[in-house]
């Protein structure tokens, strides 16, 4: 879930249907009169995803390690693939001093068979297009929540 320009887009997650499959449907609700308006669906069905804005776009991370860029717009939006990343389904994100953080969640061991829990903290650079690891938290951890306070003066 996002806010874009006082929009609420909401994206994957698990349809309602008796299957409960990932889906990539994408929709925008207008609090002003209550409509609810599809979007361009994200290139992958998936869900357990993160979301944040910055300059009006939003930054989408757990879609099979890579990162998505979501550009609204009145025809529907447009989503590019920002970077890979090898950061999994539920790790948490949030922007700082225009940047994005990622932080933890799920990721495939070197082999590939298993998953392990991540302690990786990585720095996306829209500007430079660009994606860093940057540390790692004190403790591993998967399906949390991230947010920036800052402090006014």
């Amino acid at each position: 879930v996002a806010v874009v320009d006082g929009n609420i887009y909401v994206m994957g997650g698990f349809d309602a249907a008796a299957t409960s499959k990932p889906t990539s449907t994408v929709y925008r609700f207008s609090p002003g009169d209550s409509h609810w308006q599809p979007q361009r669906d994200m290139p992958k069905a998936t869900a357990f995803i993160t979301a944040s804005v910055l300059n009006g776009k939003v930054y989408v991370a757990g879609v099979r390690s890579k990162v998505l860029c979501f550009e609204p717009s009145d025809r529907g939006g447009s989503w590019s693939v920002v970077a890979s990343t090898g950061v999994g389904p539920l790790c948490g994100m949030t922007v700082f001093r225009g940047k994005v953080y990622i932080y933890g969640g799920i990721e495939k061991t070197a082999k590939g068979t298993t998953s392990t829990t991540s302690s990786a903290v990585f720095c996306l650079n829209p500007e430079a297009k660009s994606l860093n690891r940057v540390g790692d938290m004190t403790h591993a951890l998967f399906g949390h929540g991230c947010v920036t306070i800052l402090k006014t003066q």
